[in-house]
């Protein structure tokens, strides 16, 4: 225990000096190709990775590699790895210079701007969401209470928030303690879905810069029923309304990881949500790509994703089935929310494609229906 404890001491600093790596080898999902990759940095985001490109790997090696030595290693690839995801401090970026890479970072933050209307606020909705919005409480029969007793804090923590998150990552679980869930509580207050008088879903939200943060989620033993039946995209729909009536500019629903096939992100972005990048994130992804456009392009199907190029945020997906000169934005975008992006980069079996959104635009419409106030909510 005390050698544990010890351990998480040190990491925060030894961390910065050496990197835990793992080579891992599997054919691709989807496709029969082998490929090898290093993961550097033993972290939540190189853990999904490992999960969305294999269904099946093995690994190669584990290893300690000392920052100083990233740059010849790489230059070396003495693994003959197809890929490299190392997440390090942004520093570290002189080490990929002059080698095919790209750049992320662990999470992006989503924000849902708020207009004057419902009917405006609706237009950012994917076509689903407009569907589902329309009525909703009416058809879904639920409601809503805003909550300050620290007994609900109790519950939405214990039977809410720690089960949802435990079941949707598992072993790979963070979760806040009952001490740091309180101190935001007492920043802020509990939005809590009823069905009937059973509250079946909560987010903790804080008002702050004229904004709604969403900061943490719940969903009643984080049981899938309650899911179908519509409890999570309850606290989407009561916090928008909410926001609106309270003449806020929007609601952060905080950070997703930056894949754009997530589900968590796609959610959000479904609500309107625009991609802006984690600016309180102490690391960054670099990415080194494969000399193989053909496995490029499967690595980026598999794994499409909000990647940085300097001057903002674009898109870098993959495609293996049509010729890249076929492709427009307009067409990917059915496929893809792109709002708040700037570029779409895509990976075919020719090679590499960039779009500029901002000469092609990919924005989506709807027209709004008419809706009555919240009632019975005091802040």
């Amino acid at each position: 225990m005390l050698r544990q404890h010890l351990k998480q001491l040190a990491y925060p600093l030894t961390s910065r000096y050496l990197s835990n790596c793992c080579v891992v080898e599997g054919p691709l999902k989807g496709s029969d190709e082998r490929v090898r990759v290093l993961l550097i940095h033993n972290c939540l985001f190189n853990q999904e990775l490992r999960s969305r490109l294999f269904d099946t790997s093995q690994e190669v090696d584990r290893f300690h590699l000392p920052t100083f030595q990233l740059r010849r290693w790489l230059h070396r690839n003495p693994h003959r790895a197809d890929f490299v995801c190392a997440v390090l401090p942004p520093w570290c970026h002189h080490a990929f210079e002059g080698l095919p890479h790209v750049v992320t970072r662990e999470e992006v933050r989503q924000l849902i701007p708020v207009p004057g209307s419902w009917e405006e606020l609706r237009q950012g909705f994917s076509r689903k969401k407009r569907q589902i919005s329309n009525q909703f409480e009416l058809k879904s029969g639920l409601t809503c209470r805003i909550s300050r007793d620290l007994q609900d804090l109790e519950f939405f923590y214990h039977q809410m928030h720690v089960p949802l998150i435990r079941r949707r990552y598992g072993s790979r679980a963070d979760l806040d303690d009952w001490k740091a869930m309180r101190r935001a509580f007492e920043q802020g207050f509990l939005l809590l879905v009823l069905a009937g008088d059973q509250p079946v879903a909560g987010a903790l939200s804080q008002r702050a810069d004229n904004h709604l943060v969403f900061r943490r989620t719940g969903v009643l033993q984080g049981e899938e029923a309650h899911i179908r039946r519509g409890a999570q995209t309850a606290l989407y729909y009561f916090q928008l309304r909410l926001a609106l009536e309270l003449g806020l500019d929007a609601v952060d629903a905080m950070n997703s990881f930056p894949f754009l096939d997530d589900g968590v992100f796609q959610h959000k972005a479904d609500w309107g949500a625009v991609t802006l990048p984690d600016e309180q994130a102490r690391r960054r992804v670099f990415l080194l790509t494969s000399e193989s456009a053909e496995k490029n392009a499967r690595f980026f199907e598999i794994n499409p994703m909000v990647v940085e190029d300097g001057t903002g945020l674009c898109a870098m997906i993959g495609t293996r089935r049509q010729p890249l000169q076929e492709l427009s934005p307009a067409q990917l975008s059915t496929h893809f929310r792109l709002d708040g992006l700037h570029g779409l980069g895509v990976w075919g079996l020719e090679g590499h494609r960039h779009f500029d959104l901002r000469i092609h635009g990919a924005t989506r419409r709807a027209t709004g229906s008419s809706l009555s106030p919240i009632r019975n909510i005091p802040l």
